[in-house]
């Protein structure tokens, strides 16, 4: 069985109960890198593969997702998804191209792209 991962706990749970071969992190579901980071850890240490997804986005999410696919183990690397190339609108610059059916990670500090702002609503305040 391959299925979403969404917490530490449905892991331990489906490896104990020999669920799993294999599991999807998706970063936002899971509550971020950090979280997304420990599951994929103990993922790897149980020896199931792994995939690491979002919900959805553009550049940003798509620069996070593909640090964490490939910091993963290659023997424990599924697959993963270039999320940038399926919307209309971007919100990042310098995400690397995609060739050959192959994703980079960006090369520049934190998460390697820069922000286009203009593409963000303004900010909202809770009163």
């Amino acid at each position: 069985m391959r299925g979403d991962c969404d917490s530490l706990r449905v892991l331990t749970q489906a490896c104990a109960d020999r669920l799993a071969d294999g599991i999807t992190i998706k970063l936002a579901r899971v509550g971020g890198i950090t979280r997304a980071r420990l599951i994929r850890d103990a993922a790897v240490e149980m020896g199931l593969a792994v995939t690491v997804e979002d919900t959805g986005g553009a550049e940003i999410g798509t620069a996070a997702i593909a640090h964490m696919s490939l910091s993963t183990p290659e023997s424990a690397r599924l697959h993963t998804v270039d999320f940038h190339n399926w919307v209309t609108v971007s919100n990042a610059t310098g995400m690397p191209a995609c060739r050959d059916g192959q994703m980079a990670s960006p090369t520049a500090p934190g998460l390697g792209v820069v922000p286009l702002e203009q593409e963000f609503s303004p900010p909202t305040y809770a009163t």
